[in-house]
């Protein structure tokens, strides 16, 4: 499994006028671990529990200030059954 991805430059600011509902938020560069996500929406709550009860407790990382994100395909995906996703996790050795 490719677990590592960096992400190189923050993400550019577009959309200066959003639509009501919407926020911009800005992704930091630095290095992210990168799970991805094919099956019900369980499988997605099961995967987050294996990356903070495991993954994270044995592997030479630690989780790193900022957020996690998720990157849905929403269109190939269908809720609840088929999800289609990428888990981004902030981390440093």
């Amino acid at each position: 499994m490719d677990y590592f991805e960096r992400i190189q430059n923050s993400i550019e600011y577009i959309e200066k006028n959003l639509e009501d509902g919407f926020v911009n938020l800005e992704i930091p560069e630095g290095k992210y671990a990168k799970f991805k996500v094919n099956g019900t929406t369980e499988l997605v709550q099961n995967t987050r529990r294996y990356i903070y009860g495991t993954w994270l407790p044995n592997f030479n990382y630690e989780r790193k200030d900022g957020l996690d994100f998720e990157v849905a395909d929403v269109l190939n995906s269908t809720f609840p059954i088929e999800m289609k996703m990428k888990i981004y996790i902030p981390i440093e050795e």
